[in-house]
């Protein structure tokens, strides 16, 4: 069972994962202009010929899709989880921290709070993830 800090900060590790997927479809995009197509001799071959641009075209997509689906079911579904926090503080804390990977200490700079302040609304904070999500711990 998962504890309700780590399934907060699986943001972090979706986050760098989309940022991984995007560099290798930038990375498949500028290969795929620079394929060139594979000369056909006058011989009648019986295989199937390959289409290198049409193998990229659908890496490329596929991996948009793939993109697309880590952020619309994972990313989305955390992100909403934090908006049902009703105390905009806590909100507020919980964003910054898990999503904008700020520390508490800088959201205390930020805010204008105590650091020893928002420690203690960032576990009022998890409190209420926990009881929303139903985790045991």
């Amino acid at each position: 069972m998962m504890t309700t800090a780590q399934y907060l900060r699986q943001i972090e590790n979706y986050d760098n994962r989309i940022k991984n997927k995007l560099i290798e479809e930038e990375q498949l995009s500028s290969l795929s202009t620079s394929v060139s197509a594979i000369p056909v001799g006058e011989k009648v071959q019986t295989s199937v010929k390959r289409d290198p641009m049409g193998d990229m075209v659908a890496k490329i997509f596929d991996l948009r899709e793939e993109i697309s689906k880590m952020i619309s079911e994972f990313l989305q579904e955390i992100v909403r989880t934090i908006e049902q926090v009703e105390d905009p503080l806590l909100y507020d804390i919980l964003f910054k921290h898990y999503v904008e990977y700020k520390s508490l200490v800088r959201i205390a700079d930020e805010m204008g709070y105590s650091e020893i302040h928002i420690k203690k609304k960032h576990l009022k904070a998890i409190a209420e993830i926990k009881k929303i999500k139903g985790f045991e711990r």
